[in-house]
């Protein structure tokens, strides 16, 4: 389970045409793209929890969320992430506002999960296994000169709680809540 904040349309829409910049820019095969359907911003991984905690998990995020502030996040650019000389996937960066760091903060507290000191908001584009640093440098190297999203904060309408789903094809997200309701 995830908690995550979701794209409007207008942030997909400029989302797919950086998205289709990179897929020119970095035509390899190890690349596997993240279907558009499952593109938002995590704010807190939950991990695992048996069916019956649902209820529970959802009240803890009810009492979050009636205190959350404006969440926004200042698009940037694609980069391999988490780290550029051994990326695990490729996403669009985000400059989280005050608003999405207390959130994640208070989201950790209330489930009881660790919060990431590191926490870095970003949009999951592409994911590839076992990237060796030869093909780590070709992949910076094609996308180094794809251009930032350039333009104010994005202002997140809606945050969902996920239920993930593996399948052989990949991930499926199941939308368990969404607040606002």
């Amino acid at each position: 389970m995830f908690v995550a904040a979701d794209l409007t349309d207008e942030q997909r829409n400029e989302l797919r045409a950086k998205v289709e910049e990179a897929k020119l820019a970095a035509p390899f095969d190890y690349i596997r793209w993240i279907p558009e359907e499952n593109w938002h911003a995590t704010l807190a991984f939950i991990g695992d929890r048996a069916e019956e905690d649902f209820d529970q998990v959802v009240g803890q995020i009810d009492k979050v969320m009636a205190t959350s502030e404006e969440l926004a996040g200042r698009p940037s650019r694609i980069q391999g992430f988490p780290h550029r000389d051994r990326p695990r996937l490729l996403a669009l960066k985000l400059e989280p506002a005050v608003g999405i760091q207390k959130l994640h903060w208070n989201l950790t507290q209330a489930l009881g999960i660790r919060a990431d000191r590191n926490f870095r908001l970003h949009v999951t584009i592409a994911r590839f296994r076992d990237l060796g640093k030869e093909d780590a440098h070709t992949l910076n190297h094609a996308i180094k000169d794809l251009s930032a999203i350039d333009r104010g904060p994005w202002h997140f309408q809606a945050v969902t709680l996920y239920e993930s789903v593996l399948k052989q094809s990949g991930a499926e997200y199941k939308v368990v809540r969404t607040w606002p309701e």
